[in-house]
């Protein structure tokens, strides 16, 4: 479940789409838009109307857990322990590449996207999700990725 809560902290909304734990959250940069993913292997997509969310599709091109969801621009970027990372257009499925290990965390930039992998790898993909390099940068997982401005 994921709750909604405004801005003095009072609980808005309980958004009750998923079947299991929620494990990645992202807003659309107009913030119309809420996308949600988790164990269920769903991703729930949901639309602002005033101060509520309203559902409007549930994606379901993963087969495992949702770990890591990112919007560049409009378009929408999953990640999986599936090992794949799944491009949208407009809540389409259009594009997906498939690593060699479970995707933990995903952030880009305007010109490339870096993945944090399982065994402690970074990868990094342009915007057509062509692998550029990769590395070893950790002994365990890489769960957080971040850009400075």
């Amino acid at each position: 479940m994921v709750s909604i809560y405004g801005p003095t902290y009072s609980k808005v909304q309980d958004l009750t789409e998923h079947t299991g734990y929620v494990l990645a959250l992202a807003f659309s940069a107009s913030g119309n838009n809420l996308v949600s993913g988790g164990v269920d292997t769903k991703i729930q997509i949901y639309e602002k109307e005033g101060a509520q969310f309203k559902h409007l599709i549930t994606l379901s091109s993963h087969y495992n857990h949702i770990s890591s969801l990112f919007f560049f621009k409009e378009s929408l970027i999953s990640g999986s322990t599936d090992k794949n990372i799944n491009l949208y257009e407009n809540f389409v499925h259009v594009h997906s590449i498939t690593y060699d290990i479970s995707v933990q965390t995903l952030t880009c930039n305007e010109s490339v996207l870096v993945c944090g992998l399982l065994y402690g790898v970074i990868a990094t993909f342009d915007n057509n999700l062509v692998k550029k390099t990769s590395w070893v940068a950790h002994k365990g997982w890489v769960k957080a990725l971040a850009f400075a401005n």
